[in-house]
């Protein structure tokens, strides 16, 4: 297939004083290239350009370039070749050795021959991964244990001249009169004699399409060849030859003294020469390469390098042809040409069939520049002029045509229906029919356009809103309100729609009908929001051209709704001001638009498809810890040194990145889609920010990732990634939380013992307070009580005296009777000594109710012949203090088991035991020999039930063993109540 651009320019091989300028994109010094001589490109593996002139090297990302020089460890700053090799390691050939930089160190390596003056002007790779370099003096190097050796070589004494790397991958190199050689499995192999060779001629290059080789001689002979059959050759009688690369089309490009020549692959003719003329260079062209885009790149001597990407735009201006720059006026006739205005002055025509540019004289009418033009059906030009003036042009002579003799009307546009001449001015708008001038009555705005609709109807779009007007008729401006106080620049219609392009509103799509509007704008995507120009072309594409550059519109009816295609200088436009109504089509379907810098074509069959897909990076990684401490990170990644995993603090925690869409055709319009992974749910929505921060995350991981979107929806064919983490503070931490939950149990126990404890040391302060109280009424009964019953016991003891006295012996009865009642006075006082006693504060005290049983046991038995002993009184200490109540039942208990032992028992001994354990236990035991009785045959009497009921009521144990002949052993056991409670 013939280059895309063949046929279009072929013909400016002859008319080259007319040529269009095509998009050639030249970056030099003034743009950033750190100098102008190019001698070789390569590709990095993140799509980056490395350039290598004479004075350095330079990384270009599209839009700037990072310089490397001796400073940063070249060995040389001319620099003759460059190659990336599979792993991604740059290899530099310089006048002075060779180097590689693999994205952290550039390293000088040592070259066998030992010179110190080179010109390597190949490197390449084999398929086993071995670095091969070449110099025309110096010969054929292969890189071996850490320096570069010279090959051995198929022939002894061969003398090489060129090398190449194929498609496949393998070495090739053509030997001086020996034939064209392939390195492959370690094994030299021949593919060819190079019989086509004359006397003293050799290959300088040679290349391959995976068909068939083509090599370039001393004696500018271009061959095509397979083995040793010759398929095509063709002499290049042009001046100097720099390289030869293929484009992505098939066909190969030259480069010259005087710019490129492009060569059909197959019969190896020549079908197009680039020039200065055409935006090139006529500089020597010595390198062309083409990237992983299909972007041509052309290195030139002194002119820095020029990017092709094959747009659909070509241009016109002042340079190759038009009267100025300023274009107001594009018209279209099929019989008589093309016809463009400018407005430094000036009408020309473009004549399809000579492909010149044609001035045309107006003079006699008016020395100032066009502002408008239009056509009618018969071929009649009409120019509304700079001074005020509109002109008819019939294509032999000019007319004036006076709308208002009144005032200077300014014509901003002119619109032809089939019979009416339509003219929007400064004044108003103006109806002409032959050479009859009528006024639109109801507006005297500012128009700017008109619209002539069927049935004599017209749409005026002014500086303050749309009119509508028929025939004669008033005009009326439109009820709608977004339509009637818009400025309304141009008109056009499209199906059932009313285009209305506005300033600073963007583009209408008003349905008269419903009288609803749908809205077009930055938005959407488009350029901006001031609309120019709207034209429909033959094949129905809306094209809208705006205040910075032109688009195509597209609207989904159904779902009411837009979608832009921009343009931009990959396709060959230059950012710019389109005109006022000033786009048209000529007869062969190109569309050409009128701006400020010229007049740009459009070729549709030669718009390419989108298919180049950009690559991204991460060019810079910011955040408080790296910024403060550079150094802290050593592990970094290579090319852009970023930190890896970096750790970042959780106090004002900040972190940033900038990031950049390699895209070699199309920089400056790509869009870029964001996710952090753990804060963001999914990809955002494209953005054309390419600083991204991030502030007071979370702790966790996170991953930041990024891919680049083209104008046309394509992504990045990569996403990169970025992960990073955020330290959680020692309070979030695991450990800390647990430390804090025992702190808060042990807090919370600590305070629930607190109030345990103050609750208890109040308990005790108002059991103390109750003992006092209790003390102080038990003192106060038992001296009452003493005092009030022993006083009347002891009068009763009195009067029994003195009644026995004067009763006297002799009354018997009486007598006894007397005694009775003195016996039980004193069994009643001393009753109620036990009583007063027990009501003491020495009740409470266990060894003062041992003592108390004690003494009453002696007392007891002091007269009864039973052996009464007492045991462990010595052994109990004092202190040991039982609640109120429990000395008096204790007492009574041993009382009752007493007197039983002393009335039924028989006995003639009785032991009396007392023990505190060491479990706070009190064990008080009463043993004799008596008779005992039979426990299942004997009832129970009151006085073993008031023992149970009193021992129950101290929460005693009481337990009787007993056996008939074998004595009574009772035993209690009490439990010590905590602190007397």
């Amino acid at each position: 297939m013939k280059l895309f651009v063949t046929i279009i320019f072929s013909f400016l091989i002859l008319n080259s004083a007319f040529a269009q300028k095509l998009p050639f994109q030249n970056f030099s010094v003034d743009k950033g290239l750190i100098q102008s001589q190019v001698q070789c490109f390569t590709q990095d593996k993140q799509r980056h350009l490395w350039i290598g002139t004479f004075g350095g090297l330079d990384r270009f990302d599209g839009t700037s370039f990072k310089h490397f020089t001796k400073n940063d460890g070249l060995i040389s700053s001319g620099i003759s070749c460059l190659y990336t090799a599979k792993n991604g390691t740059i290899w530099v050939g310089t006048f002075k050795g060779i180097i590689s930089y693999n994205g952290f160190t550039i390293t000088n390596h040592a070259i066998e021959d030992n010179s110190t003056n080179y010109n390597f002007s190949t490197i390449t790779e084999d398929t086993k991964g071995n670095i091969w370099a070449f110099n025309f003096n110096k010969g054929l190097f292969i890189f071996q244990n850490n320096q570069f050796k010279k090959a051995t070589l198929p022939i002894p004494g061969a003398f090489p001249t060129c090398l190449y790397k194929n498609i496949e991958g393998q070495i090739v190199v053509n030997f001086h009169k020996k034939g064209i050689y392939t390195f492959k499995q370690n094994v030299w192999g021949k593919i060819s004699d190079a019989s086509f060779l004359n006397e003293g001629e050799f290959i300088m290059t040679i290349i391959d399409d995976n068909k068939s080789y083509y090599a370039l001689t001393n004696k500018k002979l271009l061959v095509k060849f397979l083995n040793n059959t010759i398929e095509a050759r063709q002499n290049i009688n042009v001046g100097n030859l720099g390289g030869l690369c293929f484009d992505k089309r098939g066909d190969i490009w030259v480069g010259t003294n005087k710019g490129v020549i492009v060569i059909n692959s197959n019969n190896l003719i020549t079908s197009v020469r680039y020039t200065a003329a055409m935006g090139l260079s006529d500089n020597f062209i010595g390198t062309i390469y083409r990237d992983a885009e299909g972007n041509m790149w052309i290195g030139t001597d002194g002119d820095g390098i020029f990017k092709f990407s094959g747009g659909a735009f070509s241009k016109y201006d002042i340079t190759n042809g038009l009267p100025g720059n300023i274009i107001m006026g594009i018209v279209h006739d099929e019989s008589k040409g093309l016809y463009l205005g400018a407005r430094e002055g000036g009408l020309v025509k473009y004549n399809f069939s000579t492909k010149k540019i044609i001035p045309i004289d107006y003079s006699s009418q008016s020395k100032a520049g066009i502002n408008s033009m239009a056509s009618d059906n018969k071929g009649t030009l009409f120019i509304g002029t700079m001074d005020n003036k509109l002109l008819k042009f019939n294509g032999n002579t000019f007319k004036r045509v006076v709308l208002d003799s009144r005032v200077n009307t300014f014509v901003n546009s002119i619109s032809i229906d089939n019979s009416s001449i339509w003219i929007a001015a400064s004044s108003g708008c103006y109806n002409l029919t032959g050479d009859s001038v009528r006024k639109i009555k109801g507006i005297d705005d500012v128009t700017l356009s008109v619209l002539p609709l069927e049935k004599d109807k017209i749409i005026i779009g002014s500086n303050n809103g749309i009119y509508t007007a028929i025939k004669n008729d008033s005009a009326k401006k439109v009820s709608n309100s977004i339509l009637k106080n818009t400025e309304a620049n141009c008109l056009v219609l499209y199906k059932k729609y009313v285009l209305i392009g506005t300033f600073g509103d963007g583009l209408y799509f008003w349905e008269p009908q419903l009288d609803n509007v749908y809205k077009c704008d930055s938005k959407n995507g488009m350029a901006d929001n001031h609309v120019f120009s709207i034209f429909i072309d033959s094949k129905g594409v809306i094209w809208a051209g705006s205040g910075t550059g032109i688009q195509q519109v597209m609207f989904n009816e159904s779902k009411k709704s837009f979608s832009v295609k921009r343009f931009s200088k990959s396709d060959g436009y230059e950012s710019s001001e389109n005109n006022l109504n000033t786009i048209a089509e000529d007869n062969e379907g190109n569309v050409w638009i009128g701006t400020t810098k010229g007049a740009f074509v459009y070729t549709d069959k030669f718009s390419q498809q989108a298919n180049a897909r950009p690559y991204i990076v991460i060019q810079r990684v910011s955040s408080s810890q790296t910024d403060q401490n550079p150094e802290g990170h050593k592990k970094v990644t290579p090319w852009y040194n970023l930190p890896v995993l970096p750790i970042l603090p959780y106090k004002n925690n900040n972190i940033s990145f900038t990031v950049k869409g390699i895209f070699l055709k199309d920089p400056e319009d790509l869009l870029y889609s964001y996710q952090l992974v753990g804060y963001d749910s999914g990809f955002s929505q494209p953005v054309r920010q390419t600083f991204f921060n991030y502030q007071s995350l979370e702790p966790g991981n996170y991953v930041f990732r990024i891919k680049a979107i083209t104008p046309e929806g394509v992504a990045s064919e990569n996403i990169e990634e970025y992960p990073f983490s955020i330290a959680t503070p020692f309070y979030k931490t695991t450990w800390f939380l647990i430390i804090v939950i025992c702190a808060l149990i042990l807090t919370g126990v600590l305070i629930q013992m607190l109030a345990n404890k103050a609750k208890k040391k109040k308990e005790e302060l108002l059991e103390q307070i109750k003992n006092e109280e209790q003390e102080k009424v038990r003192q106060r009964t038992s001296e009452d009580f003493h005092d009030e019953l022993g006083n009347k016991l002891t009068r009763i003891s009195l009067l029994a005296d003195i009644l026995q006295k004067n009763v006297g012996e002799a009354d018997t009865e009486k007598s006894n009777l007397i005694q009775q009642i003195k016996e039980n006075v004193s069994g009643l006082y001393t009753g109620t000594k036990d009583v007063i006693w027990s009501l003491s504060a020495n009740s409470d005290d266990f060894l003062e109710i041992v003592k108390r049983i004690e003494q009453f046991g002696n007392e007891l038995f002091h007269d009864a012949e039973i052996d009464f002993s007492v045991h462990g009184v010595a052994q109990i200490e004092g202190g040991i203090k039982l609640p109120v109540d429990y000395s008096r039942n204790i007492i009574m208990i041993f009382k009752e088991l007493m007197n039983n032992c002393l009335r039924h028992a028989k006995a003639s001994k009785l032991i009396l035991k007392f023990e505190v354990t060491g479990n706070n236990e009190i064990i008080i035991s009463q043993e004799d020999n008596g008779t005992g009785f039979n426990e299942k045959t004997t009832i129970r009497g009151n006085g073993l039930n008031n023992v149970q009921r009193r021992a129950e009521r101290i929460g005693a144990e009481i337990s009787l063993f007993t056996k008939e002949n074998e004595g009574t052993l009772v035993s209690l056991k009490l439990k010590i109540p905590q602190k007397g409670g």
